[in-house]
């Protein structure tokens, strides 16, 4: 009926409040009331209980508005009821959403509710059957795959792969097998140095100044770069809407796109950037699957159709949304697709996703290439490579930042210096890394020097770390 998580925490919140709270009731009605040992503690015992059950029926009563562990904090708890219970709660819920629904179908507001609580019970659910090793994601794939045959996630045809996209498919992949590929450096940060306000929009500049965003490109060309990003990181719908832009999504990855390929001259592979929408999907945040699904696609189909040569999903925090976009490129298009994401110090994604297993997954969907970027340094994420087993026969990329940023006169510096990236890119390229870049902080003078030892076929990947060193660099 529960879960072993919330047995344990029951038992061991009764052990650590009986003897806190035995204490005081102890002295309160033994030595002052004068009751008798045992009784004081029977009656310590009822007091605790009847305590003890008016708190979890509040809880139960929230448990469906807002997870445990966000209630409590304590990410080891899951849910509090097995199954049967469950299925009856959705019922309940279920039952409660269609009466408040009848006749008020396109009035939201008076049903939104009771959506949302049936919602709830069935993320809970969920949790249920991932607590017994329930294959939910296979389960999802079906699903979405019955869903875009009818023809519900958007309204034009799904493109056909054509024989065009698989020929580019086996150049990337082939010239991947072949060298160490270095990709280029940050387009955000970089373009503060060059005098832009850090609060503008960087992806707008495709429109409004073609020219500069160009001029990077060609920067990261001239300094050794063989894949060149397009300015089009946070082009989403929703990041967009910040600045008043949600109906130029199109508009601007296509000029993005465009941009880089003519910068490129065919000397260079372009990806095109993509990054989070800056919303947590459910049951993390409000954000659903078919959102994030058609924020994806309305994306990534103007990137490609500004004839990039790889997708770079890349800054992904949520494992639940790097999966979303690798399967909506897979549904576009036969293109190869870079996967990033972004990791803590001690190898999980901030939801807890492992790193290991999250690179296999991502495989298994269809990322040619998995890899990590942002948020660390050049050797904190040169440790996190020790985490992949040598089971895992994917090729990796990695773009750490220049170090951590320091805040001065509202802007943020990077202080790992080119010499530094130099020697720590060596380091990447003899553990087995396949793609080498830069990000956050990092410059044309990083890529230059990374250039120098950044060539060659790939080597076969190993976990043995060496360290630069320069003590006063951190990160």
């Amino acid at each position: 009926m529960f879960s072993r998580e919330w047995v344990f925490y029951v038992f061991g919140r009764w052990v650590i409040m009986s003897g806190i709270a035995g204490a005081m009731v102890q002295f309160l009605f033994s030595d002052i009331i004068g009751i008798h040992t045992i009784p004081a503690f029977l009656l310590n015992q009822f007091c605790l209980a009847c305590v003890f059950w008016y708190v979890d029926k509040l809880i139960f009563k929230r448990h469906f508005k807002e997870t445990l562990s966000n209630f409590f904090r304590f990410p080891r708890i899951k849910t509090a009821y097995g199954f049967t219970e469950q299925f009856d709660k959705i019922k309940q819920e279920f039952n409660d959403f269609k009466t408040k629904m009848a006749g008020s179908e396109d009035k939201p507001g008076i049903w939104l509710n009771e959506f949302v609580d049936f919602e709830h019970s069935v993320e809970m659910m969920e949790r249920l059957l991932r607590e017994r090793k329930i294959d939910v994601d296979k389960e999802y794939e079906n699903v979405r795959d019955e869903n875009l045959e009818r023809g519900y996630y958007f309204d034009k045809e799904i493109l056909k792969k054509t024989e065009t996209e698989k020929k580019g498919h086996k150049v990337f992949l082939e010239a991947l097998s072949k060298d160490v590929l270095l990709a280029d450096g940050a387009m955000g940060t970089y373009l503060t140095t060059k005098g832009f306000d850090a609060s503008i929009c960087c992806e707008s500049l495709n429109l409004t100044d073609s020219e500069t965003v160009k001029k990077v490109h060609e920067e990261y060309i001239e300094a050794g770069a063989k894949i060149i990003e397009t300015n089009t990181f946070a082009a989403n719908k929703f990041k967009l809407a910040e600045y008043g832009l949600a109906d130029k999504v199109r508009e601007i990855n296509l000029a993005g796109a465009r941009i880089a390929k003519e910068s490129s001259e065919g000397r260079v592979f372009v990806a095109g950037s993509v990054g989070p929408l800056g919303r947590s999907i459910s049951p993390y945040g409000e954000l659903s699957l078919v959102e994030a699904h058609n924020a994806f696609m309305e994306q990534i189909q103007a990137i490609i159709d500004g004839d990039v040569d790889i997708i770079m999903l890349e800054t992904m925090a949520s494992f639940l949304e790097a999966k979303e976009a690798v399967l909506v490129c897979r549904e576009i298009a036969d293109i190869p697709i870079i996967c990033q994401v972004t990791f803590t110090d001690e190898g999980k994604t901030v939801y807890g996703d492992k790193l290991a297993e999250s690179f296999e997954e991502l495989k298994r969907l269809g990322a040619d290439v998995v890899g990590l970027n942002c948020s660390l340094g050049p050797r904190k994420m040169l440790e996190l490579l020790k985490s992949i087993p040598n089971s895992f026969t994917g090729m990796v990329s990695v773009q750490p930042n220049a170090g951590l940023p320091r805040y001065r006169d509202g802007s943020s510096e990077y202080s790992v210096n080119p010499e530094y990236f130099r020697e720590y890119a060596e380091h990447f390229k003899n553990s087995g890394v396949n793609i080498i870049g830069g990000c956050c902080g990092t410059t044309p003078a990083h890529i230059k020097e990374m250039a120098k030892v950044v060539s060659g076929p790939p080597v076969k990947r190993r976990c043995e770390i060496k360290y630069a060193t320069n003590p006063d660099q951190k990160g």
